[in-house]
């Protein structure tokens, strides 16, 4: 019997050690949610001595107060035999310190030589620092998706396929108001279909070699005219990831008009100040008649 009791006890061992070696948490749960077992990776991520925590409750000792009523009932179903619900699961543990990780459980159960459920098996892997990656990275897609919606310059999206095809996938508001159009009309149509008066022109190909070859292409003034859109505009085209590309565009015909009033007025300036000269140098040459008149009386 001792021999017995001395094998199980190094049998136990040999289990600890592999558990020890394994890089995530390891806890076994009792019905009532007692711990029978936690491996090193558990007690250093908990913050607690090796066997401090055999035999305590896992909601009370290791479970955030303000989640524990959600988890108990969720163990409890768990134990219930509703495992399939429940057996990937994520949720925060807190620490001895007090402080909180994020957990992504894998649930198994544990049962007796009757097949009754007697606990719970389960390794955690810790993904607070992934968890605190996934937000950041909502928080720079949310602000680029808030970027995109708000800023006041017309965008158009092309994915180029391998066939050649330069398809538009999609526009920004401002694009909408800028051409006066329905952007979303023109998705899933390559450039050549959406906007035919540019098939003669240098652009498609210019937005290819952007696409494929990363190429930036601007250029001043495009005039383009084609069923509700009119206008001049000045474009500007880049490559944002491989065989996709954007154009930023502005209509600048109220710019060309200001600017043509402006030549003009400029026109009529210099030509009024060449009248005057004009008028001056006359004036100028009459007194200088006069002058020499008087003299020479």
């Amino acid at each position: 019997m001792k021999l017995i009791r001395r094998e199980l006890i190094e049998q136990n061992k040999v289990l600890m050690r592999y558990l020890d070696l394994a890089g995530v948490i390891i806890v076994a749960l009792h019905s009532k949610g007692d711990i029978n077992l936690l491996n090193k990776k558990g007690y250093e991520t908990l913050g607690y001595e090796e066997g401090e925590l055999i035999g305590k409750n896992w909601f009370e000792f290791c479970v955030p107060k303000e989640k524990r009523k959600e988890l108990k009932n969720i163990f409890k179903a768990i134990i219930k035999g509703d495992l399939e619900s429940f057996e990937f699961y994520r949720n925060p543990i807190i620490t001895k310190m007090g402080d909180e990780r994020i957990i992504s459980w894998h649930n198994t159960l544990l049962y007796d030589d009757d097949g009754k459920i007697i606990g719970t098996l389960s390794s955690g892997e810790d993904i607070t620092e992934l968890k605190e990656t996934e937000e950041k990275l909502k928080e720079s897609q949310e602000n680029l998706r808030n970027l995109f919606n708000s800023i006041p310059i017309g965008i158009h999206m092309y994915h180029l396929y391998e066939d050649g095809r330069l398809v538009f996938i999609g526009a920004n508001p401002a694009a909408d108001k800028i051409l006066n159009v329905n952007n979303m009309q023109y998705v899933g149509k390559t450039i050549e279909e959406a906007f035919p008066p540019l098939v003669n022109t240098e652009i498609p190909e210019k937005y290819r070699e952007a696409a494929a070859e990363g190429k930036e292409w601007k250029t001043d003034r495009i005039d383009f005219e084609y069923e509700e859109i009119k206008g001049a505009f000045e474009v500007h085209a880049f490559q944002i990831s491989p065989r996709y590309m954007v154009t930023t565009f502005i209509n600048i015909i109220e710019r060309l008009k200001t600017e043509d009033q402006l030549k003009k007025r400029i026109i009529m300036l210099e030509e009024k100040v060449e009248e005057k000269t004009k008028q001056l140098q006359e004036a100028e040459e009459n007194y200088r008649k006069a002058l020499l008149s008087s003299q020479s009386l």
